[in-house]
């Protein structure tokens, strides 16, 4: 009894561990960071191709917070695709996402959000 205890409890701690680095989860991430406007957070969830983007042109930065909702992604090796909605403006466009060192990072592309 001890050890399907045991066996279940780390099943459960994997499972829950590994469901917050998914494609979908961390383009939630980032997306909602991004829409209230906390770029810093944002960036946790970026590349380092990204960041440096992102922090040389903070003039394309929103100016209000904006709403997304992420749809759904389509996953190739390494590279995923993460498709969303701009609530706000009810607009549709993607993110492309690399897997790095085993965690899912949004990767920019020129029309990508930041």
């Amino acid at each position: 009894m001890k050890k399907q205890f045991t066996f279940l409890l780390f099943v459960l701690i994997l499972s829950a561990c590994s469901s917050n680095n998914t494609p979908l989860s961390v383009a939630n991430a980032y997306l909602t960071n991004i829409g209230k406007r906390d770029y810093e957070e944002a960036k946790k969830y970026a590349t380092p191709r990204t960041i440096i983007i992102m922090n040389a042109a903070p003039q394309q930065r929103l100016t209000e917070k904006r709403s997304f909702k992420v749809l759904r992604d389509s996953i190739i090796n390494d590279r995923a695709f993460v498709f969303y909605v701009d609530e706000t403006y009810n607009h549709a466009d993607v993110l492309d996402m690399v897997k790095i060192e085993g965690k899912w990072k949004v990767d920019y592309k020129k029309g990508n959000i930041f």
